[in-house]
């Protein structure tokens, strides 16, 4: 509200300029009219306007808002599939607080997957292997959680670490699982199931200590418009027309876990059986061009195959993969980049459990051979890695060509 309003409620001066305001005086004594009528304007809008109910109930609003507006803070830090699986919840949780300000603690090799969010405010960067390692850095990050001043922590990462840090930062409500990992920290909690629970679900368990009971179960993740010029002008650069069918092959696993590992032979056999009998291409997709796998591929593949290993970043991946017509992978990233762009995918599932890790989705089939030993949760094996190996490629050909047949029809 402007308390002066010229000539009405008074006069209004340039700023610092001691004539003009000498001006206004004088206007004022030459012309008492005026002076009368102004005077009566002011003393109108202070009875209307400055009043001491008015006055009080715009203090309460003030106050209302300041308790409505909360500031929360979501601990996600790990892995890269993990951060992407976060989403769900970000966005069910900017559903019921859609004035608080929220901002997600992230590890700094995976922040470029929220950074197009639109669920969150800021993201806090996190570098537990360099800045943030150890005793002291994790005191330097607590204290830049305390003076965020956050009034409540959703602690979906759930590790000894991430419930220390909830702690730290001060929040009068933290939230997350009753897992025996530093979880006496958090004060409001819910037991950990040992049941097989999809991860979506999973973190909808802690949602709901907060009143969250429904939420849309499909994850998002955003590229920009740079990074889909990039995988337009890659596609072309290979040959690849925009209306073409092709796939996009995941061969890699981390390091960690050799045994989610289906054998490069079989992707193989796979990727030429799509280029002799559908006509499709095959890009392939990771993060080191040295890995075995990928070498062996470029060297055996008679189906002309692409490699973009090691040539994408996480938003470049993205629409990569977003223009792809399928994806074939092991329980890895790109399955949840796939599931984030709504890109239907194969997933090829061994030691892990598929009802654990993958996100609810349509357009997309869950490939596992029946071994006893499944899911073992073992990142190497002393059997021979048997549940990946048994895994039939004709099997998986016979799914890929029944996800492309409509694609293919098109065109």
């Amino acid at each position: 509200i402007d308390i002066v309003r010229d000539k009405i409620t008074g006069l209004l001066c340039a700023p610092m300029d001691s004539k003009d305001m000498a001006s206004k005086i004088l206007e004022y004594y030459h012309d008492m009219d005026l002076c009368d009528s102004v005077a009566e304007a002011a003393h109108e809008m202070v009875l209307k306007l400055f009043t001491l109910n008015r006055m009080m109930a715009s203090t309460v609003d003030v106050y209302e808002q300041t308790r409505q507006t909360k500031r929360i803070l979501v601990i996600k830090t790990s892995a890269l599939g993990d951060v992407i699986l976060v989403t769900p919840s970000l966005r069910a949780i900017r559903s019921k607080y859609p004035q608080a300000n929220i901002k997600v603690l992230v590890s700094i090799d995976h922040k470029n997957v929220l950074r197009n969010c639109p669920y969150i405010d800021e993201l806090i960067v996190c570098d537990f292997k360099y800045r943030d390692k150890g005793f002291k850095g994790l005191m330097r990050l607590a204290g830049i959680l305390k003076e965020e001043d956050f009034d409540m922590v959703v602690d979906l990462q759930n590790n000894k670490k991430s419930h220390l840090l909830s702690f730290l930062s001060c929040a009068s409500e933290r939230y997350g699982y009753d897992n025996g990992k530093f979880s006496f920290l958090l004060n409001r909690k819910v037991k950990d199931t040992r049941l097989p629970v999809n991860p979506i679900d999973h973190q909808m368990r802690v949602l709901k200590l907060f009143g969250i009971h429904r939420m849309e179960k499909t994850p998002d993740i955003y590229c920009s418009a740079e990074d889909m010029i990039w995988a337009t002008d890659f596609l072309n650069n290979n040959w690849i027309k925009p209306t073409s069918v092709f796939v996009c092959m995941n061969l890699e696993a981390s390091p960690k876990w050799q045994s989610k590992r289906w054998p490069v032979e079989y992707f193989l056999h796979v990727a030429d059986k799509l280029a002799q009998e559908l006509s499709v291409r095959v890009v392939i997709i990771g993060v080191d061009p040295k890995d075995i796998s990928n070498v062996i591929f470029m060297k055996r593949s008679k189906a002309k195959p692409v490699s973009a290993v090691g040539k994408t970043n996480i938003g470049q991946l993205t629409a990569l993969i977003e223009k792809s017509s399928l994806v074939i992978t092991g329980d890895s990233a790109p399955m949840h980049v796939a599931a984030g762009v709504q890109t239907p995918f194969i997933g090829l599932f061994g030691p892990t459990s598929e009802k654990r890790h993958v996100a609810p989705v349509k357009n997309s089939k869950i490939i596992f051979a029946q071994t006893k030993c499944r899911p073992c949760y073992k990142p190497s094996c002393n059997k021979g890695y048997i549940c990946m190996h048994e895994i039939d490629p004709d099997r998986v050909f016979e799914e890929c060509k029944k996800m492309l047949k409509t694609k293919i029809k098109e065109i």
